[in-house]
């Protein structure tokens, strides 16, 4: 795919990113209906059908023969052939009920399952994170990088996960690092580190959508991603996955390398 042609995806992604966002906004102080998906603590309102809806739509105009995943209704591809959208229209659900401000409109795009370009929109602050292959990560059309910092007890690592094993994370890092921070956001909080604003983040079973965007922008920025055994990984294997700087990866790896995953999983 030519770079012309992947710029143009990556500012209709960008453009589509920020409007929904916005509208979230515009209609923040409305009623959330909230309904449950996969089990009773896993919501759904109708804001994210509608944002995910308008998404879908916006890029089928601009890209009409292209497939889309994404967390709600409206998951057309599952083979990752081709051009293929991954969205997710309001990652932080549960903090978006309680209208708690953390939570982003998250959109990759890949071809033939290669991740190419991530737009993730925080809208509460107006920051846009985004990057494409080999082109770069960029906030707010500045362009960012993973934090230089070297030490583990200097570090600030978020964890993806509520149940036992975000205990048994704790329990081997607290004394370790600097803070540790939980915000129920996958993609940003993945996303933080490609920003500079966290030296990782640690995630536990997560989906596809949760942190397609991330990938890229983390990559780009110069972040290191595997799997808790230090095994490099794709945006795929999303089991157990590390998103981290360079300087303190290999011993925040070594530290978490045999934890196990907890009940409800």
């Amino acid at each position: 795919m030519n770079c012309l042609y992947l710029n143009k995806r990556l500012e209709i992604a960008k453009y589509i990113a920020t409007s929904a966002g916005d509208s979230i906004l515009k209609n923040y102080d409305k009623k959330r209906i909230v309904d449950t998906k996969s089990n009773e603590s896993d919501f759904v309102t109708q804001f994210d059908v509608n944002v995910q809806r308008d998404i879908i739509q916006g890029i089928k105009e601009s890209f009409p023969g292209d497939f889309f995943v994404a967390e709600e209704e409206g998951m057309d591809s599952k083979s990752f052939k081709g051009n293929v959208w991954i969205i997710d229209p309001i990652d932080g659900t549960l903090n978006f009920v309680h209208k708690l401000p953390l939570f982003c409109v998250s959109i990759a795009f890949f071809k033939d399952k290669e991740p190419l370009i991530g737009v993730i929109y925080w809208p509460s602050t107006r920051i846009l994170l985004h990057a494409s292959k080999n082109n770069g990560a960029f906030l707010n059309n500045k362009k960012v990088s993973v934090s230089r910092t070297n030490q583990l007890k200097d570090s600030l690592v978020t964890l993806g996960t509520s149940n036992r094993t975000a205990m048994d994370l704790m329990s081997v890092l607290h004394d370790k690092v600097q803070r540790i921070r939980m915000f129920g956001t996958a993609a940003l909080q993945a996303a933080f580190v490609g920003a500079g604003f966290s030296e990782a983040y640690i995630g536990v079973e997560m989906n596809i959508w949760d942190i397609a965007a991330a990938y890229v922008i983390v990559k780009e920025a110069g972040g290191i991603i595997t799997n808790w055994h230090g095994k490099a990984i794709d945006a795929f294997d999303t089991k157990k996955m590390i998103f981290s700087n360079a300087f303190i990866y290999n011993e925040i790896s070594k530290l978490i390398k045999d934890i196990d995953i907890g009940p409800g999983y």
